[in-house]
């Protein structure tokens, strides 16, 4: 579904959980493993569809590549609209 104004461009709200780059390799797989379990509990999982959310779960180096295809999309997006930052 496309908005008005930017044919092509789909804008979904999305949730992610970062950290700093320095958190050592253990520590992020850890706690990407006990998201995954989370979000794969059954009320969790409830709760989020009763919201109208898809869960995804993917990979730390998938939703690298999510971030990097977003920022490229809106890149495109605001240099095509024109849009200056107002401070």
């Amino acid at each position: 579904m496309a908005e008005a104004g930017t044919p092509g461009v789909v804008a979904v709200a999305w949730f992610g959980v970062h950290g700093p780059a320095a958190t050592p390799p253990a520590i992020k797989t850890r706690l990407h493993a006990d998201i995954v379990k989370t979000l794969q509990d059954g009320t969790v999982r409830s709760r989020f569809t009763n919201e109208g959310a898809d869960i995804v779960g993917s990979t730390p180096q998938e939703f690298t590549g999510f971030i990097s295809n977003e920022i490229s999309k809106w890149t495109k997006v605001v240099k095509a609209a024109g849009v200056k930052a107002e401070f």
